[in-house]
């Protein structure tokens, strides 16, 4: 509906496990729409290292939208 918009976001956390994306999702990227995933826990910022395994499922969901970028909250995130 809004002629100038070129992207959908998604919370990447809330897909990293689901087998197939939500049908809106899909009929966006069937319109020609990026759906781009935007990670909230990866915590590059934080005291902790980088976990591989969330790293592993960012990419895995960014090759399953086919997303020409990612994003990530640079951020202190968590702690031990």
């Amino acid at each position: 509906r809004h002629p100038g918009l070129g992207f959908t976001e998604l919370i990447a956390e809330d897909f990293w496990d689901a087998r197939i994306l939500p049908q809106a999702v899909e009929n966006h990227r069937a319109r020609g729409m990026a759906i781009i995933p935007h990670g909230i826990s990866l915590g590059p910022g934080g005291a902790e290292p980088v976990c591989p395994t969330r790293v592993r499922k960012l990419a895995a969901l960014a090759r399953r939208c086919r997303a020409p970028l990612v994003s990530e909250h640079l951020c202190f995130v968590r702690a031990g």
